[in-house]
């Protein structure tokens, strides 16, 4: 493991843009980013990665390691639903994909940066070049669609059926909005995450396309042999008070539902009695909103 100080060489959006735009020049894979609570750090960057669809099967077959301070390098990428295609659209999208990158370019939560690898290999210079010229910007816009509303009717009344059925007692109905990017995808990444601050962003890119993320949510951690999920359930706008949040019949139900599911699907893997409830209907601040969370672990 090699690890250099590089110090406070501008923001992520400023890191992000200058390594894809040295990328560019130098015909590499783009770079990939995490922002937000990874790895103990504010913002993990590889440099340039070769994301590329995968078997989904053979996504968690690298062996966990325990949590280091440092990052260095590792396996990079997504795993989508499994009915990814279940709006009747073909997968826009692979239903996996990743990379391995031996090197990241790491910031703490100090505002300092810093090269690691996992090979000891000196900090390239391309890389150097790029983090001291000025980050270009480039342009991007989102065409949105408009919501399919007597679909979401049709959803609401399916589920008012179900739940009077017996079938179901409780469920998510959900609204897909849908758009056209022109332009950069990596800028609207940069600029999304920087505007939203998301708690865990993320970006991967390749010949099939691109992943922009940004999610307030922890769905699955897993360091050794602990895994953590800190589901969401209950949102309210900051302007309100968050007692109100928490003494929420509804958001409270559906909190407690979730953990119980939780819980179940943990325990189908877990060591007997490692199963707990570390925090319970917990009210956190998010970007506008305030979120109701609670957080499950086992090993």
């Amino acid at each position: 493991m090699r690890i250099e100080r590089l110090g406070a060489v501008g923001t992520v959006a400023d890191v992000l843009r200058a390594v894809a735009a040295a990328t560019r020049d130098r015909e590499l894979p783009p770079p990939a980013a995490l922002t937000g609570d990874w790895f103990g750090s504010a913002a993990v960057i590889a440099p340039s990665v070769a994301v590329r669809p995968v078997d989904p099967a053979e996504v968690f077959d690298a062996v966990p390691g325990g949590r280091r301070d440092a990052v260095g390098g590792g396996w990079i990428g997504y795993l989508s639903y499994p009915d990814a295609d279940a709006d009747g659209h073909p997968p826009r999208v692979p239903e996996a994909a990743g990379g391995w990158t031996d090197c990241v370019l790491r910031l703490d939560h100090e505002g300092c940066w810093w090269y690691e690898s996992l090979t000891g290999a000196m900090l390239p210079g391309w890389i150097t070049a790029a983090l001291v010229a000025a980050p270009p910007r480039l342009e991007w816009e989102i065409d949105w669609a408009e919501p399919d509303y007597d679909q979401h009717q049709y959803g609401v009344r399916s589920c008012l059926e179900a739940i009077g059925a017996g079938e179901i007692y409780q469920a998510c109905v959900c609204t897909q909005f849908t758009g056209t990017v022109d332009g950069s995808t990596l800028d609207f990444f940069a600029d999304a995450a920087a505007r939203t601050a998301p708690a865990r962003g993320a970006y991967l890119a390749g010949d099939w396309g691109a992943v922009a993320s940004l999610s307030p949510e922890l769905f699955l951690r897993r360091r050794g042999d602990d895994v953590v999920s800190s589901p969401i359930k209950g949102t309210a706008p900051l302007h309100t008070a968050p007692a109100d949040l928490r003494a929420s019949v509804k958001d409270v139900a559906e909190n407690i539902m979730i953990v119980d599911l939780v819980r179940n699907d943990l325990g189908r893997i877990a060591d007997v009695g490692t199963v707990t409830v570390a925090e319970l209907l917990t009210v956190r601040p998010g970007p506008g909103v305030w979120h109701l969370v609670s957080t499950v672990g086992a090993r």
